[in-house]
């Protein structure tokens, strides 16, 4: 069954922030010594571009607001400064920074699924003792992101509030 990538800023049917040919021209453009990209047929490529948009319309809280209540994705938005900090885009327009998030996304969901829970992560506590008070975790593996830097890193830094599952640099301190 092919899979049709619709790309149309606003539409209420979109699916997709780029379409297949500019995920090609992008990754044309890099270095990426797995080359899961390029050796992937189109209706794989067509996928993990759809679900690459889906993961960041899940998992990023953008700053601004949709152009449409009907538009099915949340690009294009209003309010939204250019990396320049002076010009604002245009409504209409889903920048090329979202899409190349979107294309860094897709390429690695090709080469492995960013989605599923880390077995390790998940089981938690390995030992509890109750006198004198004792507990101790399973030695744990961090799971990586969804949404890696290497993708985000590409967005202009001001149009992201938070992204859902990142885990941040800051920390509560806590005086005693």
């Amino acid at each position: 069954m092919a899979i049709t990538i619709i790309a149309t800023p606003g539409a209420t049917n979109a699916n997709s922030y780029g379409t297949l040919v500019e995920a090609d021209a992008y990754h044309s453009t890099q270095y990426h010594p797995d080359a899961a990209w390029e050796e992937s047929d189109p209706d794989t490529q067509n996928q993990v571009l759809i679900m690459a948009t889906q993961q960041m319309d899940a998992l990023i809280q953008w700053v601004g607001y949709t152009t449409s209540a009907t538009q099915s994705l949340l690009w294009p938005r209003q309010g939204m400064i250019k990396r320049n900090l002076w010009e604002y885009y245009a409504s209409n327009v889903i920048p090329n920074e979202v899409k190349y998030c979107q294309f860094e996304l897709a390429r690695l969901l090709i080469y492995t699924d960013r989605t599923t829970e880390n077995d390790v992560t998940a089981q938690g506590i390995s030992s509890l003792k109750a006198g004198p008070i004792a507990l101790k975790f399973k030695e744990m593996t961090s799971s990586p992101p969804v949404i890696p830097c290497t993708a985000t890193d590409l967005l202009v830094p001001d149009w992201i509030e938070v992204i859902i599952g990142q885990q941040s640099g800051v920390r509560d301190l806590v005086r005693s």
